[in-house]
């Protein structure tokens, strides 16, 4: 069963993810934002735990989007929080709560 689904301007995903999962989510974000023409939303709400690699992936998913004159929007769980708290990347990507 995939840990990610698409509804809509949405991407979800949820559970453990580990660096087995990055090439699916890669593939899942990159139809998402081909797909999409307006604003992009992660949810990650249900994610109780992600490598920094992941986090580094949807950094560089923010630069495209909004080098694109797009919104990215990231729903985070209170782990994703954590760790984007703890890298400092906090102050440079969008919540949506």
């Amino acid at each position: 069963m995939s840990k990610f689904r698409i509804e809509g301007n949405t991407l979800f995903a949820e559970g453990d993810l580990d660096t087995p999962d990055i090439e699916e989510f890669e593939k899942t974000a990159m139809s998402l934002v081909e797909a999409t023409d307006g604003a992009i939303v992660f949810d990650f709400t249900r994610v109780e735990y992600m490598p920094s690699s992941l986090l580094g992936m949807l950094m560089s998913l923010r630069g495209r989007v909004t080098a694109e004159g797009r919104t990215f929007r990231l729903r985070p769980s209170p782990m994703v929080r954590q760790l984007l708290t703890l890298t400092g990347m906090i102050s440079s990507i969008t919540l949506d709560e």
